[in-house]
């Protein structure tokens, strides 16, 4: 169905009553698809901890993992070989996101801190230093980078300004300018960026915004029932936007031209 205004026609999946296939298992969801011809790798990546998110990097060569045991790190696609670790967070990641042009990671943890990690050598990753670090007033959940890589958005799942520009123009300095309409102040559960970094999708109360990059304003608003989402994400061609909530219903958006 359409949803009124935002030039995006929506669908929802999942929960009862769905037409999603669930093959009778509880929270097992299967799509009827025609996949392409896939190679599958096997590999292993090795913390201390439960891996809570990951992030590719500059070409798939390599991705970088975050875990409750409060590091990040960076692994060769192929042969899963650990590049470098990352250290320094005092609480489980939450959040990783890597620079379009690999020249960066920024990691979000727990406890609210953001930290900036320069990348150089094999990758972007074998060598990196800490740029800047800073703690915000509520836990990190998520990393939305710009396809220039000069600009990131940073979300908090609460605090008085849960929604910041990170910007290369301002030297990375933290905290950065906010953008936080006046609805998410009870905080933002999730962001992301559109593959041309046109359009940033921000989840806040059942809301999700649509930001225009240039200049920073909101464009179109969608609703999902005042459910609460737990994640969302642009397809590669940036026509589908997939959010997914808290009672595992999923709802997809397919842009109108």
């Amino acid at each position: 169905h359409s949803t009124p205004g935002t030039g995006m026609s929506s669908s929802v999946h999942g929960g009862e009553g769905s037409d999603v296939d669930s093959d009778g298992d509880e929270g097992k969801v299967s799509h009827t698809v025609q996949p392409r011809k896939f190679y599958v790798h096997k590999g292993h990546v090795s913390h201390a901890g439960p891996v809570t998110c990951m992030a590719w990097g500059q070409g798939c060569k390599t991705f970088c993992t975050g875990s409750t045991d409060h590091t990040v790190k960076v692994w060769r696609t192929w042969g899963t070989k650990l590049v470098r670790t990352f250290e320094g967070h005092a609480a489980p990641i939450k959040c990783v996101g890597w620079s379009p042009n690999g020249a960066m990671v920024i990691s979000g943890s727990e406890d609210g801190e953001f930290r900036l990690w320069r990348c150089k050598g094999l990758h972007g990753a074998s060598q990196a230093k800490l740029v800047t670090s800073m703690k915000m007033d509520g836990p990190a959940t998520g990393v939305a980078w710009c396809n220039n890589s000069e600009h990131a958005v940073l979300s908090t799942a609460s605090g008085d300004a849960p929604l910041r520009l990170f910007s290369n123009a301002n030297n990375w300095v933290m905290p950065g300018k906010p953008l936080t309409p006046e609805r998410a102040l009870d905080g933002v559960s999730a962001v992301s960026m559109s593959k041309a970094g046109t359009i940033l999708a921000s989840a806040s109360r059942g809301v999700i915004d649509l930001w225009s990059t240039d200049p920073w304003n909101i464009m179109d608003s969608l609703s999902t029932g005042d459910e609460t989402v737990v994640h969302i994400s642009w397809s590669s061609t940036s026509v589908y936007l997939a959010a997914v909530t808290a009672s595992s219903k999923m709802h997809v958006w397919r842009r109108e031209e």
